[in-house]
């Protein structure tokens, strides 16, 4: 596996999980999950996403642990592949980006800064084969789209080159340094191609470009700065390690400016897709906890309504049994009156008899 490849995950919402889940029942905080091409993901959730620190093992051998921002791999992290190379750095939106370390299943390293998925800017690369240490000067453009474009500097256990590349051809003025014999060569690579007249134009454009040649000329050879003896020894036995050691730290410190000079429109567009992505998840919370609220509101209006009209039958109630206590009281006031009635007129009648009687024995008399 090359370093530009990648390897695609599976989606979020697909397998068994087990873990922790939000009132909307999306995957929400620790857990697991397990996809059905035999990839799992161990690690932490946001509203259904991977969101965080994580481990993913991939059914083919890799492994990615690292970070994770709605379900990319954005941070910091580490990536082993199936062919035993390995990434150690930045990620951003699912692609190496930033400041990075790359170890080759051949023993190559290169330790320097990334670019969408490319060796973009300034780094050291170390050839683990031919040992020579390949270092990149502090100026923007030393790698572009992973190709060698720039000012150069290639340390060898004899010599030492400065020059410029050119998508991965020497071309341009440039030097030998042999600090051992005291000299440095002057000169310059031209590039040609290989092919010319009807074999050029026959040549498709990749092979075309395997073609290409570049030509030393030296202009001059001139004697450099001669030291003592034990200096020189000295240096022979150090003078790599602390010449990469020196360039690794500045190229530590380029890293911001690096990173700042080498953006461009698709990588701003890029930032942009994911803080929109962002807000409008923030946009979904926000909508969810209204919806509740608004539910929570609504149930709490219909248990008043409920209670008023609760309330309302019971003065009802209340009412008509009131109004009955009346009605019955009326009647019995009305019953009282007719019962005295009567009484009188029984009164009366019997007065009337008993006057009758005492007439018709004085009568008789």
């Amino acid at each position: 596996m090359s370093d530009e490849d990648d390897l695609p995950e599976e989606e979020n919402n697909l397998g068994h999980y087990e873990g922790e889940r939000n009132e909307a029942e999306q995957r929400h905080g620790m857990g697991k999950a397990f996809f059905p091409n035999g990839d799992t993901y161990e690690g932490m959730y946001a509203l259904g996403k991977r969101n965080g620190k994580g481990v993913y093992h991939f059914a083919t051998g890799a492994v990615f642990d690292g970070e994770y921002k709605l379900n990319k791999k954005e941070g910091s992290g580490i990536m082993t592949y199936p062919d035993g190379s390995k990434y150690e750095g930045d990620w951003l939106d699912d692609v190496r980006h930033g400041k990075g370390i790359y170890w080759y299943p051949n023993g190559d390293k290169y330790d320097g800064d990334w670019l969408r998925n490319f060796r973009n800017g300034s780094g050291v690369y170390l050839d683990a084969q031919s040992g020579s240490k390949v270092s990149f000067m502090l100026t923007l453009g030393t790698w572009y789209k992973g190709k060698l474009h720039g000012p150069v500097q290639i340390i060898l256990a004899s010599h030492i080159f400065e020059g410029t590349y050119q998508e991965n051809y020497i071309n341009g003025a440039g030097k030998f340094i042999f600090p051992s014999y005291g000299v440095e060569l002057k000169g310059r690579y031209n590039l040609i191609e290989k092919n010319s007249g009807e074999e050029q134009e026959l040549a498709d454009e990749e092979n075309a470009e395997k073609q290409k040649e570049s030509v030393w000329k030296t202009y001059s050879m001139n004697p450099i700065e001669v030291k003592k003896e034990e200096e020189r020894k000295k240096e022979d036995a150090n003078s790599t390690e602390v010449k990469i050691e020196n360039l690794m730290d500045k190229s530590s410190k380029s890293k911001d400016v690096n990173k700042d000079d080498t953006r461009n429109k698709d990588e701003i567009k890029k930032e942009e897709e994911v803080k929109k992505e962002e807000l409008q998840n923030e946009d979904k919370v926000k909508t969810e906890d209204k919806t509740k609220k608004d539910d929570e509101t609504k149930k709490d209006d219909e248990i008043k309504k409920d209670n008023e009209i609760k309330k309302e039958d019971e003065t009802k109630k209340d009412n008509e049994i009131k109004k009955e206590d009346e009605t019955k009281k009326e009647d019995e006031i009305k019953n009282d009156g007719i019962t005295e009635e009567l009484k009188k007129d029984e009164v009366k009648k019997e007065e009337e008899i008993k006057e009758g009687v005492t007439k018709d024995t004085d009568a008789k008399e």
